[in-house]
């Protein structure tokens, strides 16, 4: 009886195969969660990857032993149309959540509007740098809780 000691790892967010850490096979997509200001809804979308996603899928290959990467897109779709480097995730996402727990500590220091970021979320089409929902909890808009309650 021959018993194969090869697998395949798929993975669902990076649409990429393994075979024994010697083969993958890189669709040049992922899957990545976006926030839509217009819905106020997150969703899932495939979109392709940067420069430096695919050369972290290459490395995959060949890690204990040699191995090979094989790319399901031209090397003129590599150049021309990846970026270089990923869109950091707080420029995909809503800062609803993250400016509420804000609020909830109560912290007196924290000007929200004006806190630093390092990568400041990315300005919406109309214009604002924070959208309706920021500006909404970040001036108090919403009923401050009872003493005691």
């Amino acid at each position: 009886m021959f018993v194969s000691s090869s697998f395949m790892f798929v993975s669902f967010s990076s649409l990429y195969l393994t075979s024994n850490d010697r083969y993958v096979i890189d669709s040049g997509y992922v899957k990545q969660r976006q926030y839509y200001p217009s819905t106020c809804m997150y969703f899932l979308d495939v979109v392709q990857i940067s420069k430096v996603q695919a050369s972290q899928h290459a490395g995959r290959a060949g890690r204990t032993r040699p191995g090979k990467c094989y790319r399901l897109y031209p090397s003129m779709v590599y150049h021309d149309d990846f970026l270089d480097v990923t869109i950091p995730e707080i420029q995909r996402s809503s800062l609803a959540e993250s400016v509420l727990y804000l609020k909830s500590l109560e912290l007196p220091d924290i000007d929200i509007p004006k806190f630093d970021f390092l990568d400041p979320p990315s300005n919406l089409p109309d214009g604002s740098v924070w959208g309706d929902h920021f500006v909404f909890v970040s001036s108090g808009g919403f009923p401050e809780p009872e003493k005691g309650a």
